[in-house]
């Protein structure tokens, strides 16, 4: 009763600093409220998140938090200002919120008021002893649920990168200092992306559908909605190129294009495909491909918009897969087998086909992957790094692999005990999305990563197998 009495309170208490709020707004602004007013300018740009690294961090204790995280957003008047604190649980691949607060203008007293609540009932309040350009001196005073106060002083400092964050604690007549924290904005993903995915609808995996979801998880769609198997291989701007067997026998696979939201699907060619990712060129406007051929050393380019081939390349391989053009189109990487049954490397070669060059040798004395498992698994750009991306399983582990386009600074990417596959990275290089499971594969989900931080948030949690993540462009 004392907690839902105390809820009340603070509730009525917030909607009063409010209201009070907007009958003084039409007075003219003092420097003080003018530094608010910027300030909630800078901590609000770019997402408003911010991040600092927790000293007390103990990676084998399943809860503990690596990093602290500030969340400020503009609320409902320009004199108001939230701020969610919060933490980051790697073991749990996870924000979670620990503390809901926001900033008021007091009018009457020309200073900042601060109110915070938790969920476990405790709650803060206070007010800005100082106001100036480059930050604000805070004074606030944390109530426990049982009744105990314990009163801080904060001073920040900030700019368009950083916060420097000094707290005191009241201590008798004392104020001991505590160690100041500092802190960075979080990169936030492009707003104009989603994800896509492929996703297995029943445990016979006969039915594979495409869904679409926002970068944070929400708003999953199943796109393609179809009885039998679709998968898509590739994305440019708000379109998606998947191969299915809707049209003819099961497995049997066309290609087709749709927009992000499933609409507008249409057949982009008439040949038989292998089973085998698509490379789209940098203007969108021709494809590279793998069609059915006895002999499986040849890759076809066509016009995308007509479904009708170009040109052919006959490659001396056994086998290939998986092409993709690279530096402007001149260059295609792929991967493939001069002997069949031979582990599957990267080639890289001029766009007619010639100048064929190796790019990976997978390690001799590694004998964790059968012959016909993932040794080089499909080439991505990383145009950040300026580095091609695969999955390779090695010592029992698929993992993530990087190299440099003349074969050097082969280094593994993904480093734990999971086994991560398919892959895309934003054209900033920002960001990864990923295929994860463990490593008996009896779990696939979906995962985005922020490599600045490290930062991972699993944004599928569901029974269903999900892989193969692209990145795409809302529709405009």
């Amino acid at each position: 009763m004392r907690e839902v009495i105390r809820l009340q309170w603070i509730l009525f208490l917030s909607f009063f600093i409010l209201f009070s709020s907007f009958d003084q707004g039409n007075k003219p602004p003092t420097k003080e409220l003018q530094y608010y007013l910027n300030h909630i300018s800078i901590l609000t740009k770019q997402g408003g998140k911010w991040k600092t690294p927790n000293r007390e961090y103990k990676p084998e204790d399943e809860w503990s938090r690596s990093h602290y995280g500030y969340e400020y957003s503009k609320g409902i008047s320009e004199y108001y200002l939230k701020l969610k604190i919060t933490a980051y649980y790697p073991n749990k691949m996870q924000w979670y919120v620990l503390t809901d607060g926001y900033y008021t203008w007091d009018f009457k007293n020309n200073r900042v008021n601060y109110h915070s609540y938790t969920p476990n009932g405790t709650f803060a309040s206070g007010y800005s002893l100082k106001l100036t350009e480059e930050g604000m001196t805070l004074s606030f005073t944390i109530t426990s649920i049982d009744g105990k106060q314990i009163q801080y002083k904060e001073t920040e400092t900030f700019n368009d990168t950083s916060i420097v964050a000094q707290n005191s604690e009241r201590k008798g007549r004392k104020w001991e200092i505590k160690q100041a924290s500092q802190w960075s904005r979080q990169i936030m993903p492009p707003a104009n992306l989603k994800i896509v995915y492929n996703a297995v609808i029943d445990k016979t995996c006969g039915t594979y559908e495409i869904f679409s979801m926002n970068l944070d998880g929400s708003d999953k769609r199943n796109i393609s909605n179809w009885k039998g198997a679709d998968w898509a291989y590739a994305t440019f701007g708000d379109k998606i190129y998947f191969v299915s067997d809707r049209d003819t026998t099961s497995r049997l696979w066309f290609l087709y294009e749709m927009d992000v939201n499933g609409n507008n699907v249409r057949k982009v060619f008439n040949q038989r495909l292998e089973d085998s990712y698509i490379g789209i060129n940098s203007v969108g406007s021709k494809m590279i491909l793998k069609p059915i051929r006895k002999e499986r050393n040849t890759f076809l380019i066509i016009d995308i918009t007509k479904g009708v081939v170009i040109d052919s390349l006959i490659l001396p391989f056994a086998g290939i897969a998986d092409p993709i053009y690279l530096n402007g189109d001149k260059q295609i990487v792929f991967r493939g087998n001069k002997v069949k049954k031979e582990p599957e490397e990267l080639f890289i070669m001029d766009a007619n086909g010639t100048n064929i060059k190796q790019l990976t040798k997978y390690p001799s004395s590694d004998t964790t992957a059968k012959w016909y498992e993932t040794h080089t698994g499909t080439p991505v750009w990383n145009e950040k790094e300026k580095a091609l991306t695969y999955f390779s399983k090695q010592n029992s582990n698929h993992s993530i692999y990087s190299i440099k386009l003349d074969g050097t600074d082969q280094r593994k990417l993904t480093d734990d005990l999971f086994n991560e596959g398919w892959h895309a990275w934003t054209k900033d290089g920002n960001f990864l999305v990923y295929d994860g499971s463990d490593l008996e594969d009896k779990n696939f989900d979906i995962y985005l990563k922020d490599v600045q931080s490290g930062f991972i948030k699993r944004l599928t949690t569901d029974s269903i197998v999900e892989q193969a993540p692209l990145f795409i462009q809302s529709k405009k």
